[in-house]
């Protein structure tokens, strides 16, 4: 009888288990989907503007600056140049 009960309480437990993970994930992939939804809400709405902003009258010239100023990512006061020669296999062996 031990054993039965056993079995039944086990069976019981995944039971609960399972219809618990299963409301949890379906609020947890609710939720992922409403922030998904509103992230591509937001990137549509960004698109519409700069879609918007682009298209200019007809007729109308408008003037950008398409220099745009390169930076060097180190300073020329750091480092120096050395050179160097190639040496192969066969030069040094000999």
């Amino acid at each position: 009888m031990a054993f039965l009960r056993f079995i039944f309480f086990t069976v019981l437990i995944f039971y609960i288990l399972g219809f618990i993970g299963r409301t949890v994930l379906r609020v947890w992939v609710r939720r992922r989907q409403e922030e998904f939804s509103q992230a591509a809400q937001h990137a549509r709405q960004r698109t519409e503007k700069a879609r918007a902003k682009a298209r200019r009258e007809e007729g109308r010239i408008t003037i950008s600056d398409t220099h745009t100023a390169t930076r060097k990512a180190v300073s020329d006061s750091v480092g120096e140049y050395i050179e160097y020669e190639e040496v192969t296999e066969t030069e040094m062996k000999q």
